[in-house]
């Protein structure tokens, strides 16, 4: 993850979304290793400044599983990265237990999620039939379910996705009510969808 350009022996793809964790901001990685692909050995995570700088990372083993030869559905990889307010460029890697490996990198805006008076995460998709994701440590009792990179579905995918709304997580305000208004468009910028939710203080 520290070159320049990624290395694209393993193919990877990658949604970075910006999270409220406890009181602090996270942005939440989902890496996707595509069908047919060999299951990674480990998946290493990094947060650099605009200008390169090194913010912080993680390297992660990946177990193997039974009959090792590739996820016939894609495999999730999920991984969190503690970050103050600010722009970041993220890189996401991938190793096999030979010499290829594999990454990707994108770019994420977190909010101050402490201060704000009113600000959105970004979303995480999920689609049904699931994907299996690693490591269970970062989803199961963490996230709502097995998120997932994808972001082309057929139509018999079954879409959802999962927001957080916050008023100010190191603010003493009083609440005030929330509305969330939901709008999906189509290829030709025709709303398909449109849904709104309330929820008082």
């Amino acid at each position: 993850v520290g070159r320049v350009l990624p290395t694209r022996e393993v193919p990877l793809e990658l949604s970075a979304v910006p999270m409220i964790a406890g009181t602090k901001g996270a942005a939440v990685l989902v890496g996707r290793v595509p069908p047919g692909v060999a299951r990674p050995t480990a998946m290493i995570s990094a947060a650099f400044t605009p200008r390169a700088a090194p913010v912080t990372s993680r390297r992660i083993a990946i177990p193997p599983a039974a009959g090792d030869g590739g996820d016939a559905t894609g495999l999730a990889l999920v991984s969190a990265l503690a970050l103050e307010p600010g722009s970041y460029e993220i890189r996401l890697g991938a190793e096999h237990s030979g010499s290829a490996a594999g990454s990707v990198h994108t770019f994420v805006d977190i909010p101050d999620f402490r201060q704000a008076p009113l600000s959105m995460s970004g979303a995480l998709f999920h689609v049904a039939p699931e994907e299996p994701g690693v490591p269970r440590s970062q989803i199961d009792g963490v996230l709502p379910f097995v998120p997932t990179a994808r972001r082309s579905f057929a139509s018999s995918d079954t879409v959802s996705a999962f927001v957080q709304v916050s008023q100010g997580t190191g603010r003493k305000d009083a609440l005030q009510p929330v509305t969330v208004r939901l709008r999906i468009d189509d290829t030709q910028a025709t709303a398909a969808l449109r849904a709104q939710m309330s929820r008082p203080s």
